[in-house]
């Protein structure tokens, strides 16, 4: 199974602020890896089944709502729906960051939305409760004319910048770090994540010296490269387990891991559980 990400491409007007999808799916949500430069915010009704952003997996439930960071890889792929009569509905607003920043610059009262964009990097997940009192004001923009879009867009951001929400952070989004030495770096261990690789030549591949090179790496993803090759691997293995029956020891392998013992302890590490423990539960009745 290929589990590189695509790039989906998103038609956002250059005369509108906001794009909008409203997907409707009579049998199932079907797994379709990807990522865009464009923020995502997603509500998925009648539907339950699995969620993944980056390497965080998790069962979704009724009325899911979550905020997508630019260039992070997501999914959503359903298991059934609550009400068998109706279809999977999933309302989807895309937008530029770089124009709701210009926004909050004309209009210093919207600061906490800049917050919200911030913290999104990868993802955010909102309470059911939350989901719920916003609800109507999604449902709405898909019905209001593209003028009166905005004010209700903005919100619904606001409500959503007031309220806590769980964030995902993962290190399988694609960085735009505005720093080339460091996206060269980042760009080459997504390819080579599963090979053996030295900070020398990470620090090569930035024209920097070890110790310059491991400081712009710790200041911009806050973890040691070590550490984020680990989450790489263990984010590429958790994709394999959920979908498809390799044995754990070749996944392993594949990920970059060529000692079975080193691999468990550091996935267990990582996600608390056993390689086995996770693919055993991937029903989302569990």
């Amino acid at each position: 199974m290929n589990l590189q990400p695509f790039v989906e491409k998103i038609f956002l007007d250059e005369s509108k602020s906001l794009a909008l999808f409203e997907r409707t799916e009579p049998d199932s949500i079907p797994f379709e890896w990807h990522h865009h430069p464009e923020i995502e915010l997603t509500l998925t009704l009648n539907s339950y089944g699995r969620r993944y952003i980056g390497d965080h997996i998790e069962n979704y439930y009724e009325t899911d709502l979550v905020l997508v960071g630019k260039g992070t890889p997501h999914t959503w792929a359903s298991c059934g729906k609550y009400d068998e009569n109706k279809p999977h509905k999933v309302y989807v607003v895309w937008f530029r960051s770089a124009w709701l920043k210009s926004l909050i610059e004309l209009c210093p009262e919207l600061i906490s939305l800049a917050k919200l964009i911030e913290t999104a990097q990868g993802a955010l997940v909102f309470s059911p409760a939350l989901a719920l009192s916003v609800k109507a004001q999604i449902l709405s923009l898909f019905e209001l004319p593209q003028v009166k879009r905005l004010p209700v867009f903005i919100s619904i951001m606001t409500e959503l910048s007031q309220s806590s929400a769980k964030r995902i952070i993962s290190p399988l989004w694609i960085r735009t770090s505005q720093d080339e030495r460091l996206d060269r770096v980042l760009n080459y261990l997504n390819k080579n994540y599963h090979n053996k690789v030295s900070v020398e030549k990470l620090a090569a591949l930035a024209n920097l010296s070890e110790s310059a090179f491991y400081k712009l790496f710790k200041q911009h993803t806050r973890i040691t490269p070590k550490a984020y090759i680990s989450q790489l691997r263990i984010g590429r293995a958790c994709q394999l387990l959920s979908h498809s029956d390799k044995k754990i020891a070749l996944v392993a392998n594949q990920v970059g891991y060529f000692s079975l013992a080193q691999f468990n302890k550091e996935f267990k590490r990582l996600k608390k559980q056993t390689p086995l423990q996770f693919r055993n539960q991937q029903s989302p009745q569990n």
